[in-house]
């Protein structure tokens, strides 16, 4: 069990006894992913707001509920095919090739039998795995020439969009006539997660492309490319990690954080307290994500409080 360093923490906020649950959850899941890295020699960073809390707070910002790590491409890749053999019991790897429903550029690790579900898509009925997760990033290269930059990104989002259209639309959102017209088109272009796919392999060809060739600077461009500003670094301030405290244990950060978290956050310093980027997100560690889609059990938006 993970014990916490904090009850009141900054701006006294105060952590509740649910949210270290998802926290020492969320811990598991990190000490599976880093006992393979450690295992294959693979590098990892904290990434995100999990970057910002090894810093600042020696662990979870205290209003946070997730943890991010990413990876430089060549071992995310090879991290996911050690990952599909060697995850622990009760553990399930999330990507487009392990699940038919999951269309996004980076893996999850989720635990099963518990839930991490967020409101939209439980009333969207969106039944993939949506146990409690961590996220892990690939870090591809990002083309050095600005047109070349501009064309790639321009043509990355453009695809990512039709996907998104035509998978995640969520029918209880207020939409404009664009978006309306927008998700029609493609869910005819689309009709099947076959189709989907097909696309999806294509838009990773795309975002692939420039690993070719070393450049200067890394993002998570298969997820993120429409924050290039804040989500794209010089490749020089990751390097090799150091090992800091995060609550009970160790995570590895880029050898420059200060210029990743500056470039990031900005002024990263100054707590700000802010809602999770996921929305409203109902957790239960004791039940399976299951039980609420197939009607065993409900929770209402009022009950995704952390």
């Amino acid at each position: 069990m993970h014990k916490y360093n904090h009850s009141l923490t900054m701006n006294e906020f105060f952590v509740s006894n649910k949210r270290r649950s998802v926290w020492n959850v969320e811990l598991e899941l990190l000490e599976a992913v880093k006992s393979i890295c450690e295992r294959h020699n693979l590098v990892y960073y904290a990434d995100g707001g999990t970057l910002l809390g090894a810093v600042r707070h020696s662990g979870f910002i205290p209003w946070d509920d997730d943890l991010d790590i990413s990876m430089m491409r060549e071992d995310y890749d090879k991290f996911i095919a050690y990952a599909q053999q060697e995850l622990p019991d009760g553990f399930f790897l999330q990507t487009p090739e392990t699940e038919e429903d999951y269309f996004y550029g980076h893996a999850k690790i989720r635990k099963n039998n518990t839930t991490a579900i967020r409101y939209i898509q439980y009333i969207e009925k969106y039944k993939h795995h949506q146990g409690v997760f961590i996220d892990i990033f690939p870090l591809d290269n990002v083309p050095d020439v600005f047109l070349i930059r501009k064309t790639h990104k321009w043509l990355s989002i453009k695809i990512m969009q039709i996907i998104y259209y035509a998978k995640y639309y969520y029918r209880q959102n207020k939409h404009s006539l664009i978006t309306k017209i927008k998700h029609m088109i493609s869910v005819i272009a689309l009709p099947t997660n076959k189709s989907v796919r097909r696309l999806f392999k294509i838009y990773e060809w795309w975002y692939k492309l420039p690993n070719r060739k070393k450049t200067k600077m890394v993002g998570t461009t298969s997820t993120y490319y429409f924050l290039e500003q804040t989500n794209t670094w010089n490749r020089s301030w990751f390097g090799k990690p150091v090992s800091v405290k995060f609550e009970d244990t160790l995570i590895g950060i880029p050898c420059e954080f200060d210029k990743v978290l500056t470039k990031t956050f900005g002024d990263y310093h100054t707590p700000v307290i802010a809602p999770s980027q996921h929305g409203d997100v109902f957790f239960d560690l004791d039940h399976d994500y299951k039980e609420y889609f197939d009607g065993t059990r409900s929770f209402t938006q009022d009950d995704c409080v952390l």
